[in-house]
């Protein structure tokens, strides 16, 4: 497996007294970050905290630690950085049996709702815990209608390792469903190239990816399955099509993977993770609750449009191919 050295990333609220102060994209992110994330205070649940630019977001099943940061960018961005929020949430009680490699890329990563279970590289030893990255201009609207979603994840995105009741943790939205079969209906048979529909049945699509990209990866948007725990929904999934003969080093490739998700901008934000598929392909899934779906009611095209850039930085990376 390529080496994987950490990347440099600026944090907000680290510059020291006698420095100029964060460059432009830190301080917009900074500033979106208190847009998004103060509403979460109404909730008498929920306790927010700000300390030297990250908010802290506890609540009685995790703890949340909310940073702006600027990231490189890869594949088609490199060259350039962008702003994003990046998200960490630690579950109480802390999960031992997550830190596993192969646990979490053939179960628990193919089981996650939001986010990636993962041991990162600048790990303190506090063990796996629940990551995402929010990139601000991935177009999915963060500081608007997308903060929803942003503020799920950090206030309930653990709850599914922790829920035990027979009742889902999110309930149904017929609205927001509604909204999502109407995007699959209405996708178009091509999208610039990006992408083409191989199938579509109502709840149900199958993409092949291009871009160059061709025979690589499919795409598959399932409304009619149910998540175990967190209820109805939107299940994606970006399938690559190459099977990899050393399966020993698989669950090694989706933590690198998974890590390289929260280090670089790749055009689209990191809400899902990788893991092993049941046919031992490289596969990256996410869940998203049906309530998200009454402010994203496009987000089926906007998960597909951001599929390339995936699927190219990830192809990109396990041929070698692209420095890090």
């Amino acid at each position: 497996m390529p080496n994987v050295p950490n990347r440099r990333r600026d944090y907000a609220g680290l510059a020291g007294a006698g420095s100029a102060g964060p460059p432009d994209e830190l301080e917009s992110a900074r500033a979106c970050l208190f847009d998004m994330v103060g509403r979460l205070g109404n909730d008498p649940a929920i306790t927010i905290h700000n300390r030297g630019g990250t908010m802290g977001v506890f609540t009685a099943t995790s703890s949340a630690a909310l940073t702006p940061v600027v990231l490189d960018g890869a594949g088609s961005r490199a060259g350039g950085r962008f702003p994003a929020i990046e998200v960490r949430v630690w579950p109480e009680p802390r999960l031992a049996w997550a830190d596993s490699p192969g646990r979490r890329a053939t179960w628990l990563n193919r089981s996650v709702g939001l986010g990636a279970i993962q041991r990162l590289l600048d790990d303190k030893g506090d063990g796996p815990l629940l990551t995402a990255c929010f990139e601000l201009d991935d177009g999915l609207r963060w500081e608007r209608e997308g903060a929803l979603l942003l503020r799920l994840f950090a206030s309930a995105g653990a709850d599914w390792m922790l829920h035990r009741d027979r009742h889902a943790v999110f309930s149904r939205s017929t609205i927001g469903l509604t909204n999502w079969h109407r995007a699959l209906a209405n996708l178009p048979a091509h999208w610039f190239g990006s992408w083409a529909l191989l199938r579509c049945r109502p709840g149900h699509v199958i993409v092949r990816i291009g871009g160059g990209l061709s025979g690589e990866a499919e795409v598959y948007i399932e409304l009619n399955r149910p998540h175990p725990r967190l209820g109805s929904g939107l299940h994606y999934t970006l399938a690559l099509a190459r099977c990899h003969s050393d399966r020993e080093r698989l669950p090694l490739w989706c933590d690198w993977l998974n890590e390289r998700e929260t280090q670089l901008a790749m055009g689209t934000s990191h809400i899902g993770a990788w893991h092993i598929a049941a046919d031992a392909r490289l596969s990256y899934s996410a869940f998203v609750p049906s309530c998200i779906g009454e402010a994203l009611p496009n987000l089926p095209r906007d998960l597909l449009c951001g599929s390339v850039s995936r699927a190219r930085a990830a192809m990109d990376a396990l041929n070698g191919r692209l420095p890090l």
